[in-house]
């Protein structure tokens, strides 16, 4: 009787195992996650960091004057522009002019070239231990007006000459931070209250260094190690 009992517990335990380990159903598997799509390049929007100042430049302006009325103007709009000067050598010109001895002589002809009809004639004022007195007849920047100019003179025998001038090219422009990307500033009003600033246009500010301290002492340079020499009779 032991026996048979012990056999149905042995039974029932292997059935129970079966079912437990065997014959349960595999669990649902859970849908793969979607594969995410390549982004392009192109795609990729960065977002400028909350309130960065946007920085945006007025010019090119050729004159001081116009430059001092623009930062004015802008400043009228609670803008804080800051001035930047370029220069550049500019292509050579051409200076028409003749010399007479003496400052009375020129300035008398000039008196009678004016009377004549001719425009563009200025006295020159003389530099310092300059012997004779010129007589600007027109400044042009392609050589062959010049030689034209010098044509159309012929009958009026002043035996004009060419001299050819390097002339400093200086544009500035004025550099303006503004917290919104929407530029604070409308070309079109500018130049109605500044009619020099005509030609000037809107641009990217142009990242500058700070000044170097001129009273910072020097970078150190240490020399390297030099190697030890070997003796003639050192073993190689």
């Amino acid at each position: 009787m032991k026996r048979l009992l012990a056999a149905l517990v042995f039974v029932n335990l292997v059935i129970f195992g079966y079912l437990q380990l065997v014959a349960r159903p595999p669990a649902a598997l859970a849908p793969p996650a979607p594969a995410r799509r390549l982004e392009l390049v192109g795609e990729r929007h960065v977002a400028p960091p909350p309130n960065e100042p946007r920085c945006v430049s007025v010019g090119p302006l050729h004159d001081a004057d116009v430059t001092h009325a623009v930062a004015e103007y802008l400043k009228g709009l609670q803008l804080a522009p800051r001035e930047r000067l370029l220069e550049s050598d500019a292509k050579p010109g051409y200076w028409v002019i003749v010399s007479r001895k003496s400052a009375e002589i020129a300035a008398k002809l000039v008196q009678q070239l004016r009377a004549a009809g001719l425009g563009d004639v200025e006295l020159v004022p003389p530099a310092a231990g300059q012997a004779g007195v010129q007589v600007s007849l027109g400044f042009y920047k392609d050589r062959a007006k010049a030689e034209r100019r010098i044509q159309d003179l012929k009958g009026y025998a002043l035996a004009p000459t060419i001299v050819e001038q390097l002339q400093r090219l200086s544009q500035w422009w004025l550099d303006v931070e503004s917290s919104t990307p929407v530029s604070p500033i409308d070309l079109t009003a500018l130049v109605k209250a500044v009619p020099g600033a005509t030609g000037a246009g809107l641009g990217p500010c142009v990242l500058q260094l700070p000044p170097a301290d001129p009273e910072g002492p020097p970078p150190t340079m240490t020399p390297p190690a030099k190697a030890p020499a070997h003796s003639p009779g050192a073993a190689a």
